[in-house]
């Protein structure tokens, strides 16, 4: 019954090949990878509807990786400024009020 003192000693923790109990921790990173744009997607409707589908599965399927086109990274950092923006606006208009 070797197998099951080898195979108690991993549900308790991580050993190097000493058998020393590592304790140190590994984190989960997130990438974010940006790759062409939106015109990659040209063709006719069922072309363009292909290849986006298979864009989403790709991207779905990549495990701690974020893929953007650079027009969706526009989108998003426009949309932030511009929420930033907003708000600075709405705070200086709060201040001058007061």
């Amino acid at each position: 019954m070797a197998g099951q003192g080898s195979d108690q000693r991993r549900r308790e923790g991580n050993y190097d090949r000493e058998g020393t109990l590592i304790r140190q921790r590994t984190t989960d990173p997130k990438c974010i990878l940006v790759i062409g744009d939106d015109s990659a997607f040209s063709g006719s409707d069922a072309e363009r509807e292909a290849k986006f589908r298979t864009f989403e599965l790709f991207r779905r399927d990549s495990r701690n990786i974020g893929i953007l086109t650079y027009s969706e990274l526009y989108e998003r950092a426009a949309f932030v400024v511009g929420r930033s923006a907003r708000q600075a606006d709405a705070y200086r208009d709060n201040v001058t009020e007061e």
